[in-house]
C-alpha cells in the first residue's frame, strides 16, 4: 500500500491509499494516475533533475517533461525553446536552445532562481539542463513512466528515432516533431 499523492502546479494535494500496481495494470484498469508535471515544478525548478528526483521520490505514476534540440542536436529538456528567467539565467537576457550547442546551454543555471509563480519551490543553485539521456538514466529509481512532450523543433536528420514502450510516451506538437 503507498498513500498516492497528486503533484500539481499548486504543489503537494493528499489522495487516497491505494495498493501501487504497475503502471500498465493502471492504464488497463483506466484508475488515476500521479504525473509529476515538469517534474514537481511547484517545489523545484521545473524540468531538471532534482525536480524528476523529487517526482520519483514522491512515488509519482509519471514525469511529464518537455523536450528541445541543441545546435549539435542533443535532446535536452525544457518547456520553452528559450532560456529566460526566471526559469535559468545565464551569460545574457535570454537565447534560444536550437542556436546553442550543448556546453553553451550548460552555461545556464536553472536552479538558482525561485520561479516567483511558486512561493514553495525551493532552490537548487548549480543546477543545469539535463539532456533526455539523463532523465532516461532515472529509470531504474521507480515504477513510473514518462510522458514526453516535444516543443515544436524540427526532425532531426539521421537521429535515432525514440523507442517508446509500457513506460515511455511521446506526445507530438505537430505532424514536423519528432
Amino acid at each position: 500500500m503507498r498513500v498516492a499523492l497528486c503533484l500539481c502546479a499548486a504543489g503537494l494535494c493528499c489522495a487516497q491509499t491505494v495498493p501501487k500496481p504497475s503502471v500498465s495494470k493502471q492504464i488497463a484498469s483506466k484508475q488515476i494516475l500521479v504525473h509529476g508535471h515538469r517534474g514537481a515544478r511547484a517545489l523545484r525548478p521545473e524540468n531538471t533533475l532534482p525536480a524528476f528526483e523529487y517526482g520519483i521520490a514522491q512515488g509519482v505514476d509519471a514525469l511529464e517533461l518537455d523536450m528541445a534540440v541543441t545546435k549539435d542536436n542533443v535532446i535536452v529538456v525544457s518547456h520553452d525553446p528559450l532560456l529566460h528567467p526566471p526559469v535559468c539565467s545565464g551569460p545574457q537576457p535570454e537565447a534560444v536552445i536550437r542556436m546553442l550547442t550543448l556546453p553553451q546551454v550548460r552555461e545556464w543555471d536553472c536552479g538558482k532562481v525561485q520561479n516567483p509563480g511558486f512561493p514553495r519551490q525551493q532552490t537548487v543553485p548549480g543546477t543545469r539542463m539535463p539532456t533526455l539521456e539523463e532523465v532516461f538514466a532515472l529509470a531504474p529509481r521507480g515504477n513510473f513512466s514518462l510522458t514526453l512532450k516535444p516543443r515544436a523543433f524540427p526532425i532531426i536528420p539521421n537521429s535515432p528515432r525514440l523507442q517508446t514502450s509500457s513506460r515511455v510516451w511521446c506526445w507530438p506538437s505537430s505532424a514536423n516533431t519528432i
